[in-house]
């Protein structure tokens, strides 16, 4: 998300100085008080919520310091990815399947989706004839469903989607393209699918797709790949790997004559079997599973899965 005068900012601070130790990391908050960075850059000193000026150096108390990123949020993703996801995903991931599958589990009912972002799913599902609602925190993804047809016309709530604050119940709750994993730890996702136990009807369904983990993708805990080569740009995935939090923080790094941009992206995976204990524990019994929205079977040489959860009896 662009920075804005007035807006507060979680940023990172790295520095040297008296008391501190090379590569020391902080976290302040910080109210943007302009736009546009001064020229040759700014300094302040000062404790606390402090203003600061875009492209400003930092000195606070005896220790000098220097801005070196603004932190992760919820939001990041979605926010920074929002004007290429399409691009990106849409063309290359026909929802078609999807749909037909989430249709029929929806059975003429209401259908709620856990990071709905530009509508890749939710609007066709919506053409279908069901009743559609959505939740998420990227106000910049929502924005970009707002823009299409039809994407006036689906509820959506901001937040995050592991409240599940959203009023009634449904015959249909679904996650798609692993976005379950954006939950960062295993107490949110197991948070998060107590909500939709709480929100499904008696006979509802929850509908979860996430890929399969593959570690012995990971050298050294980590790993680079060429997701895309243009003769005017190149796109590149980086990530490192933490096998103790299950945690991969990657981001796509696009490069192109006219600088870098950065798509960050924190995810905590989960295998199938430890994703099925969390739900037992949300009240929530695997029915089906399955290879990919066409039903194609789930086995040992597969690489995603969609899993398909019912309430326990007295959940």
């Amino acid at each position: 998300m662009p920075l804005t005068a007035g807006r507060e900012i979680s940023v990172r601070l790295c520095g040297y100085g008296a008391g501190t130790t090379p590569n020391r990391r902080a976290y302040r908050r910080l109210r943007v008080r302009s736009a546009e960075p001064e020229e040759g850059g700014g300094v302040r000193r000062g404790h606390g919520r402090d203003d600061v000026q875009i492209g400003q150096v930092l000195v606070l108390g005896q220790s000098s310091w220097f801005t070196c990123g603004v932190s992760y949020r919820p939001s990041t993703y979605g926010d920074r990815i929002a004007d290429v996801y399409d691009d990106l995903y849409l063309n290359q991931m026909d929802p078609s399947a999807a749909v037909e599958l989430l249709a029929q589990l929806a059975n003429g009912g209401r259908a709620l989706e856990l990071g709905i972002g530009t509508g890749r799913v939710a609007l066709p599902l919506a053409a279908r004839g069901v009743d559609v609602s959505g939740i998420d925190v990227s106000e910049e993804m929502v924005g970009k469903l707002r823009t299409k047809p039809g994407g006036d016309g689906i509820p959506v709530t901001m937040g995050d989607f592991a409240d599940v604050d959203v009023e009634g119940k449904f015959a249909l709750i679904y996650v798609p393209f692993t976005t379950f994993f954006a939950l960062p730890s295993q107490a949110e996702q197991i948070r998060c699918l107590g909500n939709v136990s709480n929100h499904l009807e008696d006979h509802g369904v929850f509908v979860m797709e996430a890929f399969v983990p593959d570690l012995g993708r990971f050298r050294n805990n980590q790993a680079t790949s060429v997701m895309k080569v243009d003769t005017d740009s190149v796109m590149l995935d980086v990530s490192r790997h933490d096998p103790v939090s299950q945690t991969i923080t990657a981001s796509h790094v696009v490069l192109w004559e006219g600088g870098v941009r950065l798509y960050p992206v924190v995810l905590r995976y989960a295998w199938p079997a430890e994703l099925d204990a969390m739900a037992l524990v949300a009240g929530l019994q695997l029915t089906e599973r399955f290879g990919d929205y066409d039903r194609r079977s789930f086995d040992s040489a597969s690489a995603r899965h969609v899993s398909v959860y019912r309430k326990t009896d007295g959940a």
